[in-house]
Formats: structure tokens, sequence, C-alpha cells
């Protein structure tokens, strides 16, 4: 293939902590996606009709589905038409997601993609644990009351007890905040070179909302009548080096160089 791949633009919802207004207000992450899509079209001018396909990344699947791309894509005005699919992997989904795209031009599959990330942490799904999955798995060939009331007498109270949601890789049981800290050891990254960056990060941040800059980027989320729109980003906490010394290790309590200030928080977004 001769011709370049070009980059056109970006389009983001407000990113804020987990648990916030988002989880409030009962926004899923299909919709952050909606509003990240269809501000993109606005911005851009793009007829949805060429668009060839949409992919999103996402670290956690979705409670009500698991092709997050296709409910977004659709609440933005995408054609049914369209095919959509969702990627995973880990905290570079959203990069995954591009990379695909990038794929399916070279191989002819198409000429215009939409691809991006999506996550929202205040809407991890929470499971029951194995013994009382395989009893409603069961549950769903009941055909009489007889059937139903030997269901409801063989429960018990431990069959109610959830499990409990954790982001953390499958095969190593970690968090990403346990891999930062042993990484951060291995390429002797020390605690006050993160705090100087985080520093800086929030900082820069800051500058950028008070100047304007972000604002070309994000879109306004709101639904209306249940919360006043969200405008711009809630994590946002410049501080100083003495306040993030004070603060202790978030992760590995003995040894660690990662804290709540210098690690990224859980985040709701598009």
């Amino acid at each position: 293939m001769s011709e370049k791949i070009v980059f056109i633009d970006g389009c983001r919802t407000p990113f804020l902590k987990s648990g916030t207004d988002y989880f409030h207000n009962d926004i899923m992450s299909y919709q952050l996606g909606q509003y990240a899509i269809k501000g993109l079209l606005t911005k851009t001018g793009l007829d949805p009709k060429e668009v060839d396909t949409v992919i999103m990344g996402t670290v956690i699947s979705n409670l009500k589905t698991s092709n997050v791309a296709r409910e977004a894509a659709l609440g933005a005005g995408i054609p049914t038409t369209t095919p959509c699919h969702t990627v995973t992997q880990a905290c570079i989904s959203a990069n995954r997601a591009v990379a695909s795209g990038i794929g399916e031009i070279k191989s002819g599959q198409a000429e215009v993609f939409i691809a991006g990330g999506v996550d929202n942490t205040s809407d991890t799904p929470i499971g029951f644990k194995k013994e009382m999955r395989k009893k409603l798995f069961a549950a769903q060939k009941m055909k009489t009351m007889g059937d139903q009331l030997k269901f409801l007498f063989s429960l018990r109270l431990r069959h109610f007890s959830p499990e409990r949601p954790k982001v953390a890789e499958f095969t190593t049981k970690r968090t990403m905040g346990q891999d930062c800290d042993i990484l951060a050891a291995k390429y002797d990254v020390t605690r006050q070179e993160q705090d100087e960056f985080c520093l800086r990060s929030h900082q820069l941040s800051a500058k950028a909302w008070e100047e304007g800059h972000l604002e070309k980027e994000v879109v306004t989320v709101a639904l209306p009548p249940k919360f006043k729109p969200v405008l711009q980003d809630n994590g946002i906490r410049p501080s100083s080096m003495e306040k993030l010394g004070k603060l202790r290790p978030a992760f590995d309590k003995k040894y660690g160089t990662l804290t709540a200030a210098n690690s990224s928080f859980l985040t709701d977004g598009g």
C-alpha cells in the first residue's frame, strides 16, 4: 500500500474519578463512548455513513454488552450496517483499537475508521460466586411452581455473597499499581522523580484548562434532566513536593514508591 494513513482529529469526554458524577447518575461506559464519537462527528463534520468501521478498546467488560463499540456507535448516529468491534489489552486498549483500524486500512477492509477507548470503573460488573452461578444457570430450566420452590429452599445466605471486583491481571493477580512498583524498582525510578513528574503533570493540566486548550478536545456530557452538564476533568490536584512527600506507599507498603498522588486514579471516561 503506497497511500499514507492519516490521523484526522480526536475528541473525549471529561475524565472523572470513579464513584463521582457519572457513577451517581448511572452513566454507563457505552454512553461515554457515545458522547466521544458524537462529539468527533460534530467537530469534524464527518458524515456517519462515511465511517467504514468503529473500534473501541476497554479494560473492564460492560455490565450490559460485551461489544461496547457497537452500542456507543449506534448511540452516536453511526448506521446499523457499520461493523463495530471491541478490543482489550489492559491500559493500551485504545491504542490497540487504533492499531487494529490501521490494519483494516492496510488490508483494504476500510478507508475511514473511528477508534478510541472507553472505561467506566464505577460500572465494574459484580458477580456471584461459582456455587450461586451454577444454581442460577440451572434455574433457567425451571417450569413448574414446584421447581421454583425447590430452587428457593435450596438457597443459603452464603450464596448471596458477591465476588469483590478487582482491576487486576488474571494470571498474576497483581494490579497495575503493584506491577508499576516492580518496574519502578527495576529501572531505578525514584520516589522523588515520580513525585516531581506528578506535580508537573497536575500543574500543566490545571494550566491547560485555565488557558482553554483542553476545551478544544473535550465534549460536554449531559443527560437532562438527570444532572447538570459535566464540563471538565475533576481529578486535577496541584499540590507541592512537601505534601506529596508525606504520603505513604499505596501498593507495596514496605518498599513501594507509588502513592495515591503519583499514581493515576481509577477513571471514568471515553
